[in-house]
């Protein structure tokens, strides 16, 4: 995770949506017309609405800018929206099987650090790097808190603790009582 893979993602991205339909235009000969037809393709490839809707926000603020800068004397998507509602794209990623394997999942680990590990997973929505970061300091009984400061990646082959987990900040994740008890 972190700045590089987002970076990397969003090159690929550019290069595989953007770049054969806008990537050879000067900004003045770009329609709105040629960009609704990346997103039009995005949905068809089935991309995910809130990733759609992050690509239009970036490229409707790039012709916005260049509008702003006095490079365009309008922007070609300044009227045109694009509409993406996040509990519809959240439902149909969760369902019901996928609670049942948690289920299962669960009553078979025990008590030991496995245990732990899928607990602070499950009881703080943590990414593998920020709980296998985690260390005996990061965490406040007394409060009912897990703090995510250093999360680990794999760099070459190597572990490494990233300064700052993603986001840029450290952060407290309140835990339940089950949590809390282990």
């Amino acid at each position: 995770g972190g700045a590089d893979s987002t970076a990397a993602r969003d090159r690929a991205y550019w290069s595989k949506w953007w770049a054969p339909a806008i990537g050879a235009d000067l900004p003045h000969v770009v329609t709105q017309r040629d960009i609704t037809a990346v997103i039009d393709a995005m949905e068809q490839a089935g991309l995910a609405p809130l990733t759609i809707k992050t690509h239009w926000s970036v490229i409707k603020a790039f012709f916005g800018w260049l509008f702003e800068e006095g490079i365009l004397t309008v922007s070609p998507i300044a009227k045109a929206s694009v509409s993406a509602d996040a509990v519809l794209d959240r439902v149909r990623d969760i369902v019901v099987p996928d609670f049942r394997f948690i289920d299962m999942l669960s009553s078979r680990l025990g008590t030991g650090q496995d245990r732990v590990v899928f607990e602070l997973l499950l009881g703080t929505g943590g990414r593998r790097s920020e709980v296998a970061g985690m260390m005996v300091g990061d965490v406040d009984l007394q409060a009912r808190r897990v703090w995510v400061r250093q999360p680990v990646v794999e760099v070459e082959g190597r572990l490494v603790r990233n300064p700052t987990p993603k986001g840029g900040r450290s952060r407290a994740v309140v835990v339940g009582p089950q949590l809390a008890q282990l």
